[in-house]
């Protein structure tokens, strides 16, 4: 490969193949979370102030409240329970993992940044609570050691610049996976990946809100995939695995339908190659000015 044509990340970014359908359970909506959904009532305020401390003030006591209001009586977690318990019969142990340290991410520019104190206390509280509602085992052996921007971070850019995670994987165990806020699923695949890669067994995952507030897809869909390869032509997996470091048919089904709505959006009459060649260009450029 000629240096004009050298991949667009210096690190390539490993996935290993889903494992069938997986899925997050997500147990509200994004606006419940933050206290602006017009169904809290004469909640919102209180909520939206529990929300501050505990997203960036580090506030442990807020973000245990903002916990237990969004799993109360939720389905979610419901479900989560329904998936585990074949591991639990089996008598075998359970392990929650978070994204941690869950960095804030506010004001970052992409890059990986020393660490900061805890700000973002929403993560360690759910986990404590599933820990102990289901009986897993708090993880504390699997750190994220590349910090990255992606609270406010476009969407090319979190193609390009993604975390990592380091840290003891239990073979042994079963493993739930949980944060606070489900976007585009690149921060779970990440520690997913950690994980698997490791010989460790994902059994469930779960956020605590999402914009739709319903339960979202992590796996890529066939018909995703087969509308990329239609879009982009049959090089797409070989072009993904070459710039990015893992194969399309890696990708969440988020990130998937990003791609396929910009396609279809920018192609301009273009199919195959030449959009192909389009796209990479889109990624250049956000490798060049983080946008």
């Amino acid at each position: 490969m000629s240096s004009r044509h050298k991949p667009l990340v210096a690190f390539p970014h490993h996935r290993p193949p889903w494992r069938g359908n997986e899925a997050v359970e997500v147990c509200v909506r994004l606006g419940a979370l933050k206290g602006t959904d017009e169904s809290l009532g004469h909640r919102r305020h209180e909520r939206q102030r529990y929300y501050q401390k505990a997203k960036y003030l580090g506030d442990l006591e807020a973000a245990m409240r903002i916990v237990e209001a969004c799993t109360d009586d939720s389905a979610a977690v419901d479900r989560l329970i329904d998936a585990v318990y074949p591991s639990v019969e089996a008598g075998i142990p359970l392990r929650c993992a978070i994204p941690h340290p869950p960095f804030d991410d506010q004001d970052s520019d992409g890059a990986d940044l020393p660490f900061r104190p805890l700000k973002n206390a929403l993560p360690v509280a759910f986990q404590a609570w599933l820990a102990e509602t289901i009986g897993a085992a708090r993880d504390t052996c699997i750190l994220q050691c590349a910090r990255v921007g992606r609270t406010k971070l476009p969407k090319f850019p979190r193609f390009l610049w993604q975390p990592a995670f380091e840290g003891d994987v239990d073979p042994n165990a079963a493993y739930i996976l949980a944060d606070d806020v489900f976007t585009v699923g690149g921060t779970l695949a990440a520690l997913r990946s950690h994980i698997v890669r490791n010989g460790g067994k994902i059994v469930g995952l779960i956020t605590l809100a999402h914009g739709t507030g319903r339960s979202q897809p992590l796996a890529i869909s066939g018909q995703t995939c087969d509308e990329l390869n239609s879009l982009f032509g049959a090089n797409f997996g070989t072009f993904w695995q070459q710039e990015i470091g893992h194969d399309s048919g890696c990708l969440t089904e988020a990130e998937g339908r990003f791609l396929v709505q910009w396609a279809l959006a920018e192609a301009g009459g273009r199919t195959g190659q030449p959009l192909l060649q389009h796209l990479r260009a889109r990624l250049s450029a956000a490798a060049a000015t983080g946008e």
